[in-house]
């Protein structure tokens, strides 16, 4: 959804609000979130002042904005969901969700600062996802291990997030097996489980920023893009289409990141979320997953 940086920053003002009139973070609230709150106010003062100047439609961005824009765009929309749930957690979740909120307001601002402390963006997925699985009407829980929990007539889905950002095999090859050996480790207390991976620092150090001509083509190279290393990935993995057969029922690939529209001088939001179903290897829970996430798959790239 396209929405103006007016009110973009509006948004993330009264979402400043809710999280301190409900405890969640202390006032003043400082760190990352105050930074791309300032840059996207001064993005749009730039853009009004041409208005009123009659001035050509033409700002120029640099690339701090961009990422600014990506930041705050994607801490916005996943705190409002969560946020307007927060009453309704169990007690152990409201803390977790507390605790992760504030690190993900006040975490490195930008992923080059990140210096290995990755925590802020690691939960900000988390978050990203619990929130799209809000949006589609999923009743959901916070854990440490594993990551988010959500109950289905009765079943409860155990998912586990991992953020990848090493580019080397090696690396995406670890977390997908410390992202597996977590669900098996827990797989007594749960139906099914899933395995959620972030890729957009991959692709972002691929793409840099990604160019487009429109938003739509920008939304079809995201999902072009984690086809192929979904299922590069699985193939590629033996723990991984180990357990494909047994506990684990489902892998997201998930993309968030920064566009700009040259021709326009226009800059978006892109978000992307492949969702491969284990139907062959599992066929009996993922016939299940299909029909009790419909909602979630909606919105999301399937395969199966």
């Amino acid at each position: 959804m396209k929405i103006s940086y007016e009110t973009l920053y509006l948004r993330s003002l009264e979402v400043e609000k809710k999280l301190i009139k409900k405890g969640i973070a202390s006032t003043p609230i400082l760190g990352r979130f105050k930074e791309y709150q300032k840059e996207i106010h001064q993005l749009d003062l730039a853009w009004k002042n041409r208005k009123e100047n009659k001035e050509d439609d033409i700002v120029s961005f640099g690339g701090i904005q961009v990422l600014a824009l990506k930041e705050l765009r994607e801490i916005v929309d996943v705190l409002i969901p969560v946020v307007a749930t927060f009453d309704n957690l169990p007690k152990n979740s409201k803390a977790i969700v507390k605790q992760k909120i504030n690190t993900i307001l006040t975490g490195a601002t930008y992923v080059i600062n990140e210096r290995g402390n990755t925590s802020a963006r690691n939960f900000q997925f988390e978050f990203r996802l619990a929130a799209k699985l809000i949006e589609a009407g999923y009743s959901i829980s916070f854990y440490e291990n594993p990551d988010i929990v959500v109950e289905i007539k009765g079943k409860r889905y155990a998912i586990e997030c991992k953020r990848i950002t090493g580019k080397s095999s090696r690396v995406i090859q670890a977390n997908i097996e410390e992202g597996v050996e977590q669900l098996i480790k827990h797989k007594a207390n749960y139906y099914a489980g899933i395995l959620a991976l972030d890729v957009s620092a991959l692709l972002d150090k691929r793409m840099n920023i990604l160019t487009s001509t429109s938003r739509s083509a920008a939304g079809n190279k995201v999902l072009d893009d984690i086809e192929v290393m979904i299922f590069r990935d699985f193939k590629r993995y033996q723990k991984l289409r180990k357990y494909s057969h047994t506990h684990l029922v489902s892998l997201f690939y998930n993309f968030s990141g920064s566009y700009v529209i040259e021709s326009k001088n226009d800059v978006g939001w892109a978000q992307g979320t492949g969702v491969l179903i284990f139907s062959e290897e599992n066929p009996i829970k993922a016939k299940t997953f299909g029909v009790d996430f419909a909602n979630f798959r909606k919105d999301s790239w399937t395969i199966s």
